[in-house]
């Protein structure tokens, strides 16, 4: 079981990077990535504790898109 949440980590692990570094960069985030944070935690959620579900479904997937909208 740690092996399968190691890759899951693995795979998570570059958005919160880049959201960090963003963060860091940006010296008044706008809502829409502070909201990404929070969109960042369900995915958590998702991914970790299932059983506590999320309020609207998530995936990795689902947060590339919304990261890709969130570069232009």
């Amino acid at each position: 079981m740690p092996a399968k949440d190691d890759v899951k980590a693995t795979q998570i692990r570059p958005f919160w990077d880049n959201y960090r570094k963003t963060l860091e960069n940006t010296p008044n985030p706008a809502q829409k990535l502070i909201d990404f944070g929070w969109t960042l935690e369900e995915l958590n959620v998702a991914t970790f504790a299932q059983e506590l579900k999320t309020p609207k479904p998530i995936s990795i997937q689902r947060v590339e898109k919304i990261g890709k909208v969130l570069e232009s």
